[in-house]
């Protein structure tokens, strides 16, 4: 025997063979059920938080975007919490975090988020458990910041965050040593550190949803030694780019669940350092660099991650600068 509308519970939900759609009860009516995830304006979206613009200013508030699977100039996109260069992180599908940095003070213990849906700025989200420049790695729940430069020397302290909630992070372990200008990207399930200032061959990666210490898995080769180089992946490859000491304009890859050696991918369209990247499922974004005492580079590359080759050019940043962090809703740690 059929329920009557009186006694089908609010909230019960029921697949519709006339219509193929699962729909819910809200009382006094059945409602289809939508069930896939909004397209922003193309699909995945990347953005650049703050950074360094010179000569006119150490330190910028600005937010860049741009829409991952097209071509084409970023765009303004809201204003970063504060003004600051050196701050890293990463997101969500929803909600994309950046951490610490220099700013007006000698550095920053800021953690600010944004939402990608929205042309909102930056909000607090809580505070670093010491004031560095930092780098960042995510999956879906969890954002991690490895090491940094601080007040004096580097650190070796990983704090992490949910991203969903806002407030003060915990402490997940340290690095292997002191560091700071690592290449970092994620998988679902692992956090990856590259290179550094400090010890510029390692190659170290955590458990995203443990706690405890980096554990070392290998030495980068020759050619992929540089510092303050840029990282991100998708599910598979992780890749490490560019680089400051000396400048590099080469780009490695490695296969992220085999804890395997870099691997030559291809150049970006021009050399520099104190970069940073963020992804689709299958691009990978290169925004911004340093080239010289006193110069930047605002050009944007991308390349296709599952095929080896050069960089070619995406565009150029709305508002040219470098060292700033880059993050996307659509990178591999998701």
């Amino acid at each position: 025997m059929s329920l009557t509308p009186r006694e089908i519970p609010t909230g019960a939900v029921r697949y519709n063979t006339d219509t193929d759609r699962m729909e819910v009860y809200i009382g006094s009516v059945w409602m289809e059920v939508a069930v896939s995830t909004p397209n922003l304006e193309g699909g995945t979206r990347g953005l650049y938080v703050a950074g360094s613009d010179v000569p006119s200013s150490p330190t910028t508030n600005f937010v860049d975007m741009i829409t991952i699977p097209t071509q084409g100039d970023a765009v303004d996109f809201c204003n970063d919490f504060e003004a600051r260069r050196g701050n890293r992180g990463g997101a969500s599908r929803t909600r994309g975090v950046t951490a610490g940095g220099a700013s007006s003070h000698p550095r920053s213990n800021t953690i600010a988020f944004v939402t990608f849906s929205t042309d909102q700025d930056a909000q607090d989200f809580g505070d670093l458990g010491s004031s560095r420049t930092t780098d960042g790695a995510s999956n879906q729940t969890r954002c991690l910041f490895m090491g940094g430069e601080g007040a004096p020397g580097n650190r070796d302290r990983i704090d992490a965050v949910t991203i969903a909630t806002t407030g003060t992070e915990f402490d997940f372990g340290d690095l292997t040593g002191t560091d700071s200008g690592g290449a970092s990207f994620s998988s679902p399930t692992r956090g990856f550190y590259l290179g550094g200032s400090g010890d510029t061959d390692n190659m170290q990666f955590v458990t995203i949803a443990s706690q405890g210490d980096a554990r070392d898995f290998g030495t980068l080769q020759a050619d992929a030694v540089s510092h303050n180089a840029g990282g991100f992946s998708n599910s598979t490859r992780g890749f490490k780019f560019g680089g400051y000491s000396p400048y590099s304009n080469a780009i490695h890859f490695m296969t992220m669940s085999t804890l395997g050696e870099m691997t030559n991918f291809g150049d970006m369209t021009v050399d520099g350092g104190i970069t940073s990247g963020c992804s689709s499922p299958t691009r990978g974004i290169m925004w911004g660099r340093y080239k010289s005492p006193g110069t930047q580079d605002g050009r944007i590359d991308y390349i296709t991650m599952s095929t080896a080759g050069n960089a070619i050019d995406f565009g150029d940043m709305a508002n040219p600068r470098y060292n700033g962090g880059a993050i996307s809703n659509g990178h591999g740690g998701l």
